[in-house]
């Protein structure tokens, strides 16, 4: 097994994102959304999606490459949501289901609270289906936690329901002038 090396998704990771997010989608989501919603997804739709975030400067994406294939990544951006001031949006983390258990979701996290906090967010949110209950385990398990709000998201293929989780973001304590 290689080794996973994380690093900053750069503009032409666009299609690899892409096929990584598809292959996801199609694994992830078997059995919670239709079947013909996830056999229709194509790489192809989602390439646009990722070179308009990998080019927008108040996003941030992250990759995990194995002999420099990506195997993973997470995106961060502001929130979209107005009511949700002061917070960063976790939009998007994702592993290929072979690379499943290796650490790479936590390396993720770890990164997304250091990119909110580096950009002054006070909070970080993000959705789930709310019949994905590893992922919102996996969540818990980091400390987010849901609040309650619910909605349906747009995807290429169709509108899935979600529901937002809320992670309070702990800033580090000023020693100056102690």
């Amino acid at each position: 097994m290689s080794e996973i090396v994380i690093r900053v998704a750069e503009p032409g990771d666009a299609e690899a994102i892409a096929e990584c997010h598809t292959a996801t989608w199609k694994t992830a989501y078997r059995g919670l959304l239709p079947d013909a919603m996830l056999d229709e997804m194509q790489t192809a739709d989602r390439i646009p999606r990722w070179h308009r975030t990998l080019t927008d400067p108040q996003s941030g994406v992250y990759v995990a490459l194995s002999d420099a294939t990506v195997v993973g990544f997470v995106a961060l951006i502001p929130c979209r949501d107005p009511e949700s001031s002061n917070a960063g949006e976790l939009d998007a983390i994702y592993i290929l289901e072979s690379f499943a258990g290796q650490g790479i979701g936590g390396r993720f996290v770890a990164i997304a609270d250091g990119w909110m906090r580096d950009n002054g967010f006070d909070r970080s949110i993000l959705w789930v289906l709310p019949s994905n209950d590893s992922a919102r385990r996996f969540y818990e398990r980091y400390g987010w936690r849901a609040d309650g709000v619910a909605k349906e998201l747009s995807t290429p293929r169709g509108v899935v329901p979600a529901v937002r989780y809320v992670k309070e973001l702990v800033r580090a304590q000023s020693t100056a002038g102690s």
